[in-house]
């Protein structure tokens, strides 16, 4: 067995780990063009361990080595190397090739004093100490055929022609290299999250000797949410004129949120008057019907944050809000 991963007397197979990505980026991934992609990108993404170098670093288990045996850039060589006739492969390639030796930390290729390119260095530099021919052999026995490579490299080209297709209908505007460039960025970036977080995560339930099973049930955590929020405000008082006002707010609030169309809304009403609680409703309500996965709440001023956050905490839960700002501070003995 090539082994990717090892915690005590334990190994993880290069296969059993690129297969696990794999099906975590897909769980993980909401877009249906990015699915091949991050399917074949998970498999292939840590295909230079198998080199020597990098299985006698496993078997000796030196830890001050770690880092300096590279494996990031071998998946680049096997996708230069593939001869495929598709017009949207070069993109392809370029979009996987970024991703895949970006994957461990995005790569200073630019040197900042004379904009010298070091991509190609590093490539040059691989290609000398570490045997490729020999990961090429390992990967097409181990992990999958040429055929089959090539096969699912063609799927991954066809949706993201049909990506940009679609990009194109929706933005007739668009017509320069810029802007498309953009957009390929984007891409690239979203999927290096992806699978870094798809790379963590298998790693992490290897060493706690966990299966990856993906068993949240967003829509009844909606529901549960929606439950939670009602009774909150079943506690508020309706005894004056700005009582009656903050309750027809959220009222309004939820009836927008059964508008079958994704529109943008604005809730300009005085301070005091529920906002946070009102636009949660609409979210709750709107996640609920759409069978959406996340609510990002987005405020402007550090004094309202904390204070919004612990409203959020009261009807979803503390294990279901993120914070990320600059006033948090980690509990770790928190439940």
């Amino acid at each position: 067995m090539y082994v990717a991963h090892k915690y005590g007397d334990r190994l993880q197979g290069i296969n059993e780990h690129g297969k696990n990505v794999s099906a975590i980026s897909s769980y993980i991934n909401k877009i249906e063009y990015f699915d091949n992609m991050l399917k074949l990108i998970g498999e292939v993404h840590d295909v230079g361990k198998y080199s020597e170098k990098f299985q006698r670093y496993i078997a000796e288990g030196d830890i001050s080595k770690r880092g300096s045996i590279k494996h990031s850039i071998a998946a680049k060589l096997i996708f230069d190397d593939l001869d495929i006739d598709n017009n949207y492969y070069p993109i392809v390639k370029e979009i996987i090739n970024n991703v895949i030796m970006c994957h461990h930390g995005i790569d200073d290729f630019v040197s900042p004093k004379n904009f010298h390119v070091r991509q190609d260095e590093r490539i040059a530099e691989f290609k000398k100490n570490y045997n490729y021919d020999v990961i090429l052999k390992r990967f097409f026995d181990v992990q999958m055929s040429k055929d089959e490579f090539e096969k699912r490299v063609e799927q991954t080209c066809g949706d993201i022609e049909k990506l940009f297709l679609n990009i194109r209908e929706s933005f007739p505007e668009m017509s320069g290299r810029e802007e498309c460039n953009f957009y390929v960025n984007l891409i690239a970036r979203y999927l290096m999250s992806v699978l870094i977080d798809a790379d963590s995560m298998d790693a992490e339930n290897f060493e706690k000797e966990k299966d990856f099973v993906p068993d949240v049930n967003t829509q009844e955590l909606w529901n549960n949410f929606s439950k939670n929020l009602i009774n909150k405000l079943n506690t508020f008082e309706n005894k004056t004129l700005i009582d009656e006002l903050r309750s027809e707010i959220s009222d309004k609030c939820f009836g927008f949120s059964k508008d079958e169309k994704s529109n943008i809304y604005r809730l300009a009403v005085s301070t005091g008057m529920g906002k946070t609680l009102s636009s949660l409703r609409f979210a709750i309500e709107k996640c609920r019907r759409k069978n959406k996965d996340h609510i990002f709440y987005i405020a402007p001023f550090n004094s309202i944050l904390e204070q919004n956050a612990q409203d959020l905490k009261d009807v979803a839960g503390y294990e279901n809000v993120l914070e990320h700002h600059c006033n948090v501070v980690v509990d770790e003995n928190a439940k």
